[in-house]
């Protein structure tokens, strides 16, 4: 009897498999099955390892722009904290001793360029060149307060405003470089100074230079805390009231505006010595007419000498 080649209600072809009569199946379908089933397999392995590829960069990418966005919100806060700084300093010359100043964006460039000076050309920490930056911001107050102070009101903000002007034109103009390796490195005139990598160079986080600058807003608002209370703060506030009053009791007007500018002027040194190695690149637009502006609204937002004028980034 003749076998009909039938596979589960199929016609084989005779080209196509080969069998015995009543056996089943044939060696050709066991090896053409293997072979679909392996390349199924094979296209859920890929499909698998695409869909781990397309999971791992989306994540990557949400960490990444999560990363971004914290570090955009610690900037602000930093940069906050040194708006603040430059308002304290202001707040005991403007606050307490009652004279309008612009000059104070002058003392926070000099600080500025001074630490970065020292930093980059010097090798040094920011622990030393802040203090002596801090020094200098100081004593270009004290000199600037001698002829300065002795005009009143509207004199006096042109005069300080004149100050606050020629130190910018001056970093604008000011040009000193020195070879380090393959590179210069120094301040470039209008191109500004860069290299300044101190908090990059000793691994410091944005997060970690933020509460390093809070740190110094809270030690400045300590010590303006303190002066209010002091005799001192009494002092300065009765120049600041009434000059005359003030010198018929026995107050050197004089001496007290000079110090009142050394000690804002140290303190706006202090902001921008800070400012210098928060942003590892300055440059004199960076100390105009706007930044004083921002200063002086610090102190008399709150209010002048007031409590809550100490605590300067709340206006800002």
């Amino acid at each position: 009897m003749k076998s009909r080649r039938v596979f589960f209600g199929n016609i084989l072809q005779p080209d196509e498999c080969w069998m015995l009569d009543g056996r089943l199946p044939t060696v050709s379908l066991r090896m053409n099955r293997a072979s679909k089933n392996a390349q199924r397999i094979a296209d859920a392995v890929r499909i698998a390892r695409t869909a781990d590829v397309i999971v791992a960069v989306i994540g990557t990418n949400e960490s990444t722009s999560r990363e971004a966005y914290a570090d955009n919100h610690l900037g602000d806060m930093a940069t906050l904290a040194l708006t603040a700084i430059a308002g304290i300093g202001l707040n005991i010359l403007l606050g307490l001793a009652g004279q309008v100043s612009f000059g104070h964006v002058g003392f926070y460039a000099i600080g500025a360029y001074t630490v970065a000076i020292l930093a980059v050309t010097l090798k040094l920490s920011v622990w030393i060149a802040l203090p002596i930056a801090v020094a200098l911001s100081g004593l270009v107050g004290a000199l600037l307060a001698l002829p300065a102070l002795r005009v009143k009101g509207l004199m006096l903000v042109i005069a300080t405003l004149a100050f606050g002007e020629g130190v910018r034109l001056f970093f604008f103009n000011f040009d000193y470089q020195i070879a380090r390796g393959d590179i210069k490195v120094g301040p470039l005139g209008g191109e500004g100074f860069r290299q300044i990598r101190f908090f990059p160079e000793h691994g410091w986080t944005t997060g970690e230079v933020m509460l390093f600058i809070w740190l110094f807003v809270a030690a400045a608002m300590a010590l303006l805390w303190w002066f209010d209370r002091s005799r001192y703060g009494s002092v300065l506030r009765a120049v600041g009231e009434d000059e005359l009053a003030a010198q018929s009791v026995g107050i050197n007007v004089t001496a007290v505006k000079v110090s009142a500018m050394t000690v804002g002027g140290a303190i706006a040194g202090v902001g921008g010595g800070l400012y210098a190695h928060y942003t590892t690149h300055i440059e004199h637009t960076s100390f105009n007419i706007l930044l004083a502006t921002f200063a002086i609204a610090c102190v008399v937002g709150p209010g002048m000498g007031s409590a809550s004028s100490k605590n300067a980034a709340s206006s800002v």
